[in-house]
């Protein structure tokens, strides 16, 4: 469980080292990739006049709009001004798996994990994006913490036919894969 301190009648999660190093990270990565963001212009979102929570709102709406070069520059500046709420680490992974760059999903759902360790979007998505790299015990324990955190969402997130198509397709690529294989088996005749 994580320790967290209190401030202003809340508890926010005290990040891990790692958890800091991360962020210094994704700031200067953003800083050196968005210059833009940086200067203010009557066409850009500098982020400076907007919340948090706006810029995450924001951020969604592009994703539903599968604008995700967007999506992704207000998550990570939702981010950047509050790097306490697991659920901004986990829309931004939502937009890498979306683009298929799963290793930068993974790193966002384990920084969404460890400031919420039971939130069930992170739990599922991070069950996701470790099965698209091939880590499948690491799926499995996701899914499985998932399922104990909230059954009802995991049994509707990871519907039995949905799940089948998916690996199917997954297949496709990898035709030789004795371990997607086993799984899809075990799948079908359970």
């Amino acid at each position: 469980m994580q320790k967290a301190i209190r401030q202003e009648n809340r508890y926010i999660p005290r990040l891990r080292p790692m958890g800091i190093y991360f962020y210094i990270f994704l700031i200067i990565t953003f800083l050196f990739e968005n210059p833009s963001f940086t200067q203010s212009s009557n066409n850009t979102i500098t982020g400076q006049e907007l919340s948090d929570k706006k810029l995450n709102d924001t951020g969604f709406e592009m994703l539903k709009m599968k604008r995700y070069n967007e999506a992704e520059k207000l998550f990570m500046l939702a981010i950047i001004k509050n790097p306490t709420v697991g659920y901004y680490y986990n829309n931004l992974s939502v937009v890498y798996m979306n683009q298929y760059r799963y290793d930068k999903a993974y790193n966002n759902l384990l920084t969404a994990i460890s400031i919420d360790p039971d939130n069930i979007k992170a739990l599922s998505n991070m069950a996701i994006t470790c099965f698209q790299m091939y880590r499948f015990v690491e799926a499995y324990r996701y899914y499985i913490k998932a399922q104990r955190t909230d059954k009802e969402y995991t049994e509707k997130r990871f519907e039995k036919s949905k799940v089948i198509e998916k690996i199917e397709k997954i297949m496709i690529k990898k035709p030789d894969n004795k371990k997607i294989k086993l799984i899809l088996n075990y799948l079908k005749t359970r």
